[in-house]
């Protein structure tokens, strides 16, 4: 998959997302669509509580309990990285946060070994 194939699915995914947070048949709020699954892939969202979405495409074999648990570390090293970062401006693409990058890739070097290669790809 191509770095654009990933943007356009996870903007298929936002959207669906959005719709489905508003069909709810409680009165109660959803959370929306957390995961998605297809035949030749995983979605896995998790939303942080200010609203920031992490999305993660991982093989249908690949565990919801793993996943879920590599987004909150994702997070973690968003908040440290680069929610610190004095040169980062909030709602642009993640340019200047290097540390941010390289914990990102040992991250995926630790829990998907074969994976490892797919950032700046």
């Amino acid at each position: 998959m191509t770095s654009n194939n990933h943007l356009q699915i996870a903007g298929v995914f936002h959207s669906m997302y959005a719709i489905t947070s508003q069909l709810s048949p409680t009165k109660e709020t959803s959370s929306g669509m957390r995961s998605l699954e297809a035949d030749t892939m995983r979605i896995r969202c998790y939303q942080s509580v200010t609203g920031t979405k992490f999305i993660v495409i991982a093989a249908p074999a690949q565990d919801e309990g793993g996943l879920d648990s590599f987004l909150s570390t994702v997070y973690q090293l968003y908040s440290d990285f680069v929610l610190k970062n004095p040169f980062y401006d909030l709602e642009q693409p993640i340019h200047n946060c290097h540390k941010f990058q390289v914990q990102l890739e040992i991250l995926v070097a630790t829990l998907f070994p074969a994976h490892a290669t797919f950032i700046n790809k």
